[in-house]
C-alpha cells in the first residue's frame, strides 16, 4: 500500500518490488528475494507487461539455481531464451545460457550444459566481456569434470587461469587454480595437482586478506550509521515525552467516549436480542407451516397411490417401452420403464423400491425424470398416458 501511493504507477511499484528481491539476493535471503520477485510479476500480469514479466521469470530462475531447484530453473527459462533470441538481446541472452547450463549440470546432465556455457562464452566474446568469459570457462571445466572427462576441461582453465591475471581478477583466479587442482586429481596427474592447489591456498589467503581489510571498512561504516541511528533514537524519545502531556490531557476525553461506547453497545445488545426474539417467533411459525405443508403432501401422495390402484385396475395394459419412447421426445431408460411399470400396477414407492432392490430415494429419482419427459405431474396423469385403450 505505502509502495503504491510512493510509485504511482504500476510499473514502478514492479520495478521497486524487483530491486528489493535483488537486494536480498545479493545477500543471499533467497527465500525473500522470491517473495518479492512473485509480489512483483502480480503486478506485472495485472498490467500484461510481457517483457518485463520475461525478465521476472529470468531472476525467478536465478533465485531458483541458488536455492538448487534446477528442474524448476531450467522450465522458467526455456521460454525467457526463446523471447529474448527472438529480439536479439545478446548480453541478455549469455547471461540466460550460461543460467540454463547451470540448471542442467544441478540436473545431473553435464553433456546439455556445455553447450549452453560455450554458447554463453561465444556471446561474451562479441562485447569482449571478460570477466564473464573467464566464468563460463570455468564452468566448463567443472562440466567436463562431471562427465569424467577432465583432460577436456583442462584447456578452458588454464585460459580460465590467463584471462584473469590479465583480468587482475583474484577471486576468478582462485576458482580456476582449484578446479584445474581438481582436474589434474581427477587425472592422477598428482604433482601438477599439488603445484596448483598450493597455487590456489595462495592465492586463497591474499583474497582473505583483501576481504578482510573491506570487511574492517564496513565495520567502521556500521559503526557511523549506528552512531547517527542511536542520535535519532534519543531525539525521538525527547519527542515522546514532550507527547506524553498531551495524553494526559486526552485522557479524560478518552474515558468520555469510552462510557459512550459502553452505553452504545447496551443499547445495541438489546436491540440484538429483541430482534434475535422476533426471529425465533418467524422461525417457530415458519416451521408449524412447514410441518402442515408436508402432512398435506403426505395425504396428497396417499390420495395419488389410491387413485393409481384403481386406475391399474380399471385401466389396461402399459404399452411397451418401444412404443411409448417412440411417443415422447426424450425416452425412457429401462430403469425408469420398470418403475413405471410397478407404478402401473399399483405399486406405492416403498414397494416399489423392494421390488427392483432400489433405494427409496432412487425410486423418487426416477419418477421425478418420468414425469419430466412424459410432460406429467403425477402418477395418475402418467398411467393416462401410458396405458392402452
Amino acid at each position: 500500500s505505502i509502495l503504491t501511493q510512493c510509485c504511482g504507477k504500476a510499473n514502478e511499484l514492479a520495478s521497486v518490488l524487483a530491486n528489493i528481491a535483488h537486494m536480498y539476493y545479493d545477500v543471499e535471503l533467497y527465500e525473500k528475494s522470491k517473495e518479492y520477485l512473485i509480489r512483483a510479476r502480480s503486478v506485472l500480469e495485472a498490467n500484461e507487461n510481457h517483457h518485463n514479466l520475461k525478465k521476472n521469470q529470468f531472476s525467478l530462475a536465478r533465485v531458483a539455481i541458488a536455492q538448487g531447484r534446477f528442474a524448476e530453473a531450467e522450465m522458467l527459462l526455456e521460454g525467457v531464451r526463446d523471447y529474448f533470441e527472438s529480439r536479439n538481446q545478446e548480453k541478455f541472452l549469455a547471461i540466460i545460457d550460461e543460467l540454463i547450463g547451470k540448471a542442467h549440470l544441478g540436473n545431473q546432465s553435464p553433456e546439455a550444459s556445455i553447450q549452453f556455457f560455450l554458447s554463453s562464452y561465444d556471446l561474451r566474446e562479441k562485447t569482449a566481456d571478460t570477466l564473464e568469459m573467464i566464468n563460463n570457462l570455468i564452468w566448463l571445466g567443472k562440466a567436463y569434470l562431471a562427465m569424467d572427462q577432465p583432460h577436456k576441461g583442462e584447456s578452458y582453465l588454464k585460459k580460465a587461469i590467463d584471462f584473469s591475471t590479465k583480468a587482475k581478477s583474484l577471486s576468478r583466479q582462485v576458482d580456476a587454480h582449484y578446479e584445474l587442482a581438481e582436474t589434474y586429481r581427477a587425472q592422477n596427474d598428482l604433482s601438477n595437482a599439488y603445484s596448483y592447489l598450493n597455487e590456489y591456498t595462495r592465492l586463497k589467503d591474499s583474497l582473505s586478506q583483501i576481504r578482510n581489510l573491506e570487511d574492517l571498512h564496513k565495520a567502521e561504516a556500521q559503526y557511523e550509521n549506528r552512531k547517527k541511528q542511536s542520535e535519532i533514537e534519543v531525539l525521538q524519545l525527547e519527542n515522546q515525552l514532550s507527547k506524553t502531556e498531551l495524553e494526559k490531557k486526552n485522557a479524560l476525553q478518552t474515558r468520555l467516549v469510552i462510557s459512550l461506547l459502553l452505553l452504545l453497545m447496551a443499547l445495541a445488545f438489546v436491540w440484538y436480542w429483541l430482534q434475535n426474539k422476533r426471529k425465533l417467533a418467524e422461525i417457530r411459525f415458519q416451521r408449524k407451516m412447514e410441518q402442515k405443508s408436508e402432512l398435506i403432501d403426505g395425504l396428497q401422495v396417499q390420495l395419488d397411490n389410491l387413485l393409481t390402484t384403481q386406475q391399474a385396475a380399471s385401466n389396461g395394459k402399459l404399452i411397451s417401452m418401444e412404443e411409448l419412447n417412440q411417443l415422447i421426445q426424450h425416452p425412457l431408460s429401462e430403469r425408469e420403464y420398470d418403475v413405471l411399470t410397478a407404478v402401473a400396477e399399483g405399486k406405492t414407492n416403498q414397494q416399489t423400491s423392494e421390488k427392483l432392490f432400489i433405494s427409496l430415494n432412487t425410486v423418487k429419482f426416477h419418477l421425478k425424470n418420468i414425469y419430466n419427459k412424459l410432460d406429467v405431474s403425477n402418477r395418475v396423469q402418467a398411467l393416462n398416458m401410458v396405458k392402452k385403450s
